[in-house]
């Protein structure tokens, strides 16, 4: 039985039409497209390259996915629309869809689902809104691709091109199912393109038909392309190296013995209560949250795969550096925390008194008190994302509350025992860092000019009201 998800999409349309004399450029789009996602929708257009000047190409149609950076997924449709407004051949037109990157796991990080959904019809006066789709996914195990060394290939950050222009649709399917879910978020995928070097992961491109073979008849060759994502192979330790290695691990463990020795002998052993205490008190020292052997390590069911699926959510949303491969609710964490923490210039201490009390004066009062504490977050201490403690969300979560210097979030964080608790405790983290005296659009103060400063605290922002979408 075929199931079916729900899932809540902007959209936009970008090409030539016969009914417009503006060239390629965006037709139309729902009004919550940011001006950054058009943009970038219509690079990846054109990244496909130039369209022949046919008619009626062999490839009318094709699929493309491909995440904006730091932005939502965009899953596109291009469609030939035969001449431009001059008459000249080879028009063509691209309808997309941007969807969460959450929205897009739920389709398994894969575009066909949506194809039902996508336009190749258009005229001037038509108008798109923000819709909620419920795309059907296939019952039976899709297809899959059996050569283990082209997806390794493109796993790597390699580009791979399928030399042919038959099954393109199923094809690439067929590859798309093949990768893994890690692979597949940070790689993209196109059924046909125009060029060979377009940037795209994977691509079907055109062939050449054999001199010796019948008209129609082309065949399937394979072109490898290096990517810029390739990696690299791991140095062999030195000697010298491992000497030094086992050397801090030996001075480890005899500190950690010293330590532990000296709690079990010492003669005011504090209580459960008191150690339970003190694993959030720490939030005002210089040390974040650590996990306390007193404490129970028994995670709700349910509540470790909500909080990471929310995390990931949240850090898809603030990170602008899309090709780090960070996995794990702890990695997510820390990404929240970088976008979050503000490392450019501060307004002088006197601003306060350089502003009249209108209403761009409290907004601008407002944006440099809330930076200012941003400018405080402490920077998330390194260590391993995978070691046990970090799989208690509730130590993650407390972990976050510390670094924004919020001792009751932080106590709040152990108290979490079901995703309405963790909801409730996410909203109030967010609404800790852009509070609701931050207006959604970010007006400009008129201070601009004066002091500078204010238009990269609301380029820093503007990052931020993400996580109220």
């Amino acid at each position: 039985m075929n199931s079916t998800v729900t899932v809540t999409c902007e959209q936009a349309v970008y090409g030539s039409f016969p009914f417009r004399d503006q060239g390629y450029e965006i037709l139309t789009a729902s009004p919550g497209c940011r001006q950054e996602w058009l943009t970038t929708f219509a690079r990846y257009c054109r990244d496909l390259g130039q369209p022949p000047s046919d008619v009626s190409p062999r490839i009318d149609r094709l699929l493309f996915a491909r995440k904006v950076p730091s932005g939502p997924w965009v899953v596109a449709l291009g469609s030939a629309q035969g001449c431009d407004d001059r008459g000249r051949p080879g028009a063509w037109a691209f309808h997309g869809l941007f969807l969460s990157g959450r929205d897009f796991r739920k389709l398994g990080l894969s575009p066909f689902p949506l194809i039902p959904f996508l336009l190749d019809k258009f005229d001037a006066g038509m108008g798109l809104t923000r819709e909620c789709l419920s795309p059907i996914l296939p019952s039976e195990d899709p297809p899959v691709f059996t050569n283990s060394s082209m997806i390794r290939w493109v796993s790597r950050g390699n580009r791979l091109r399928r030399v042919s222009d038959a099954d393109t649709f199923a094809s690439t399917d067929a590859f798309w199912n093949s990768l893994g879910p890690r692979a597949k978020r940070k790689r993209s995928m196109t059924t046909w393109a125009f060029r060979s070097d377009t940037p795209f992961h994977w691509a079907c491109v055109g062939s050449r038909p054999l001199p010796d073979g019948p008209a129609g008849f082309h065949r399937t060759l394979w072109h490898f392309e290096t990517g810029e994502e390739i990696v690299q192979p791991h140095r062999k330790m030195t000697l010298s190296h491992r000497f030094w290695g086992l050397s801090f691990a030996g001075f480890a463990v005899a500190a950690l013995s010293l330590t532990i020795f000296r709690s079990c002998f010492r003669h005011d052993a504090p209580t459960v209560e008191e150690m339970n205490d003190s694993l959030v008190s720490q939030t005002t020292e210089t040390r974040p949250p650590v996990p306390s052997k007193f404490r129970s390590t028994d995670v709700p069911a349910g509540l470790r795969e909500f909080v990471a699926e929310k995390l990931t959510d949240w850090a898809e949303r603030l990170d602008f550096d899309a090709a780090a491969e960070r996995f794990g609710t702890s990695a997510q964490a820390e990404r929240i925390v970088q976008a979050i923490r503000y490392a450019g210039p501060l307004l002088p201490p006197d601003f306060g008194s350089r502003v009249d009390g209108t209403a761009p004066g409290r907004i601008a009062l407002e944006y440099a008190a809330v930076v200012r504490r941003h400018s405080e977050t402490r920077t998330w201490v390194a260590g391993d994302h995978a070691s046990s403690h970090m799989n208690d969300p509730r130590i993650v979560l407390a972990k976050m509350a510390w670094c924004i210097r919020d001792d009751d979030l932080a106590k709040a964080a152990y108290a979490i025992e079901n995703a309405p608790a963790a909801t409730a405790w996410l909203e109030r983290f967010r609404d800790r860092v852009i509070p609701d005296s931050i207006p959604d659009d970010l007006p400009a103060t008129g201070f601009e000019n004066r002091f500078p400063e204010l238009a990269e605290y609301r380029l820093h922002l503007s990052r931020l009201i993400r996580l109220r979408e």
